[in-house]
């Protein structure tokens, strides 16, 4: 039910009341100015009360639409990003696993590197519940470029130990982003 059509009804009702009252009491012109000041003074007292509280439940409800689509695109965003950072630890498993010694040295992308740990910071300053999985996925990427960097001499070659600590990082990578999934 539209509201105007609430208040047009109010309208009747009140001049209803008004016509009855006159009649009744045959009200002088200066009766009827002191009665429609005062139904008129309590209207607007009415509309004074309502009209702020509106607009505070309707800021509220803008306010929560607009903290959901944040959380909706950060959630993306994390979610995004754990793939991607899998991905890069994926692509470094499978360079250590196949690597001989004097193959030519596997060099990363820096400038990968750097946007992944750019949009993991921007998904920690704006995330409350999945931080901790954030955290844990800028230290296994971390890590994991840490070791390929010590190794990108040809005549270095990656020892087992390191292999299995890139390879661990890449799956705790995949169980990162599937916690981030889950959630």
């Amino acid at each position: 039910m539209s509201y105007w059509l609430i208040g047009y009804a109010v309208a009747v009702a009140v001049w209803m009341i008004i016509a009855t009252v006159q009649s009744v009491f045959c009200l002088d012109a200066s009766a009827w100015a002191s009665w429609v000041q005062a139904i008129g003074s309590v209207v607007a007292l009415a509309i004074a009360i309502y009209v702020p509280w509106r607009q505070g439940k309707n800021s509220e409800e803008l306010a929560q639409r607009e903290a959901d689509e944040q959380r909706r695109i950060v959630d993306f965003e994390t979610a995004s990003v754990a793939m991607d950072v899998k991905s890069f630890l994926r692509i470094l498993e499978t360079v250590v696993s196949i690597q001989l010694p004097g193959d030519r040295p596997f060099v990363i992308d820096e400038i990968e590197f750097a946007d992944l740990l750019q949009r993991i910071t921007w998904c920690r300053q704006r995330v409350v519940t999945t931080g901790n999985e954030l955290l844990e996925l800028r230290h296994t990427l971390t890590e994991a470029a840490a070791i390929m960097r010590r190794y990108k001499t040809p005549a270095l070659h990656i020892s087992n130990y390191e292999k299995n600590r890139v390879i661990a990082y890449a799956n705790q990578a995949s169980d990162i982003l599937d916690r981030i999934l889950g959630d």
